[in-house]
């Protein structure tokens, strides 16, 4: 019998280290929505997030490195948005607008019963966090197939 897995929550009070390798690769993820919903993009998540190079440096990308550069391209995050909108699965990470100035981050289970969920008022805090957690189930998914 198979244990659960189960993923690390990232914290969004991390602290960033980005040098400008790390930069550049940030900057590469941040766009996977906006090229996978391309229409000549015949790429999954998972190789597009593998292309930036995330899967190397990956303990160097904190929540506070992703948030300190999305506040500078705000448009991103309906983007990453849409992609949690859009997932053609009943489990893993969640990000979502509940109300006027709430957003919502957490984490359906195989139940589909919500496992952990963070709510926020600051959306580029709740979109940095979705996106760490996304792209690191992603990642540890990989390294299970």
């Amino acid at each position: 019998m198979q244990r659960p897995r189960s993923y690390p929550f990232f914290d969004v009070s991390q602290k960033g280290n980005s040098d400008m390798g790390t930069k550049s690769i940030i900057a590469d993820l941040l766009e996977i929505p906006t090229r996978f919903y391309e229409s000549s993009c015949n790429e999954s998540l998972y190789s597009l997030l593998k292309a930036t190079g995330y899967f190397e440096t990956y303990n160097d990308i904190s929540v506070t490195d992703i948030q300190n550069f999305i506040i500078h391209r705000p448009e991103l995050i309906n983007e990453w948005k849409r992609l949690s909108e859009n997932k053609r699965t009943h489990q893993g990470w969640f990000f979502k607008q509940v109300g006027s100035s709430e957003f919502v981050v957490g984490r359906l289970g195989a139940d589909r019963l919500i496992k952990q969920a963070i709510h926020f008022e600051d959306i580029v805090q709740a979109a940095s966090l979705y996106i760490k957690n996304e792209i690191e189930e992603i990642r540890e998914t990989s390294t299970k197939v």
